[in-house]
């Protein structure tokens, strides 16, 4: 029985190839092409925009990943700085008392005992700790370098999860906004036909429906924009300045169009 699958398994696989790759599996291929196309051509206008609008939801549920991803980023980045600030902490205080130790001791040529802190220790005591807090310095301060780099690692992954958040809300808005756009254009052309002639110019409906298909190919495109975002390449602080100044100064002027400033005229 298991042989007789194998055998029609694989004569299938070999007839796909077969048909695939011959004058045949191009006309089906064709075939399937025009058929697809008929098929969305013939699709009501007001289903496609309830399609696209279940669409752009399902995409809020998926990119809830990155609502997870940057909770855990922050809370990780938080327990990393009370870290590195311990460690901070620590490195100044043995920073500050190596130098007063050894100046002590300098001080401390006719006499057996070195003054610390309002308090006597002797020369062995205060060269024992000099010995113990250099070497914990010198591990402790490389490990804060490290922290560092850590940390700042940390806090650009998140801005960067945060910004791709943010974007991915807004392109939802825009997008949802389009569709209403397009939903109150077709009820208009709906209201239109009920009042005009019995023929109507359908020219209005093939424009809609072509705004769809471009709305379609938009949502794919910013879609693909966005699994490349994350190999971004790190364009240096003068480039991301500048953008950043860029965008700034886009902003401002979308501010300053939809809510123009008058300037107060003095009497």
């Amino acid at each position: 029985m298991c042989k007789k699958v194998f055998i029609a398994t694989l004569a299938v696989l070999v007839a796909l190839v077969v048909v695939r790759g011959t004058w045949l599996g191009s006309h089906m291929r064709a075939w399937w092409s025009r058929t697809c196309e008929r098929v969305r051509g013939n699709v009501d206008p007001q289903t496609e925009i309830q399609r696209l609008t279940y669409e752009v939801k399902r995409l809020e549920q998926k990119d809830r990943i990155y609502i997870d991803r940057v909770a855990r980023q922050k809370v990780e980045l938080s327990d990393r700085e009370a870290e590195l600030k311990k460690s901070k902490d620590r490195l100044a205080l043995l920073s500050d008392r190596i130098p007063k130790l050894r100046a002590a001791l300098a001080e401390a040529v006719d006499t057996q005992t070195v003054a610390f802190n309002s308090n006597r220790y002797s020369k062995a005591e205060a060269e024992k700790q000099v010995d113990r807090d250099f070497d914990e310095y010198k591990i402790l301060k490389k490990d804060v370098e490290s922290q560092d780099r850590y940390v700042a690692v940390l806090r650009k992954a998140l801005q960067q999860n945060e910004e791709q958040r943010s974007g991915l809300r807004r392109l939802r808005l825009d997008m949802l906004t389009e569709l209403r756009d397009l939903e109150n254009e077709v009820m208009q052309l709906r209201q239109a036909r009920k009042k005009g002639p019995s023929r109507l110019d359908d020219s209005r409906y093939r424009r809609v429906q072509q705004d769809i298909q471009r709305l379609k190919h938009q949502l794919k495109v910013e879609k693909e924009k966005l699994k490349l975002d994350g190999g971004a390449i790190d364009r240096g602080p003068i480039e991301e300045a500048e953008q950043d100044r860029d965008r700034k100064a886009a902003r401002q002027r979308e501010l300053d169009a939809a809510f123009p400033v008058n300037p107060v005229v003095s009497k």
